[in-house]
């Protein structure tokens, strides 16, 4: 039990990790997106939320041929996870997996966003130093996407915009 815990007593971070778990789970506007990286040695696990009208361009399910495309289109962009993130070259990074939840999962569900988790291996992980976002290439009606990372170092976050696509890991 750390010194704060003890001289505040076991739940004093519960209302924080309750602030955060609802954070997360809140719906995101039009134009947004959330990024979760995690850097743990050589791997990097990337966790990218956004809402299916921002990615595909139409709410609700995809009804039409042309919609289903869409949808189709969007699923193998965000399939080349080395072209929506792209690391420090000199780390060495490459995509191990990536697993996909939302409407990006069955096609033409009717989740409000699509979800994706990304998994990467680095053989120089030392040289993790930052990520460019082609997000922002794959989908323009995305504006803003705000960041969240963990490294070993610690954590930090930014805000990313089509301006301002790069993120230097700089823990606060």
């Amino acid at each position: 039990m750390t010194d704060v815990s003890r001289a505040v007593g076991p739940l004093a971070w519960l209302p924080i990790f309750l602030a955060n778990a609802a954070a997360a789970a809140q719906s995101l506007p039009q134009g947004m997106a959330m990024l979760s990286i995690e850097i743990e040695g050589p791997r990097v696990s990337a966790r990218f939320r956004a809402p299916r009208a921002t990615l595909v361009g139409f709410p609700g399910a995809a009804r039409t041929a042309d919609e289903r495309d869409t949808l189709g289109l969007a699923r193998d962009n965000l399939r080349n996870g080395a072209g929506m993130m792209r690391f420090d070259t000199q780390a060495d990074c490459r995509q191990a997996d990536v697993e996909f939840g939302g409407d990006a999962a069955g096609g033409a569900g009717v989740a409000d966003e699509i979800r994706v988790v990304y998994r990467f291996e680095c053989l120089h992980p030392e040289h993790l130093d930052s990520v460019a976002l082609g997000f922002f290439m794959g989908f323009p009606a995305l504006e803003r996407v705000l960041v969240r990372y963990s490294t070993g170092e610690g954590r930090g976050g930014a805000e990313l915009t089509q301006g301002h696509p790069v993120v230097d890991f700089v823990p606060f």
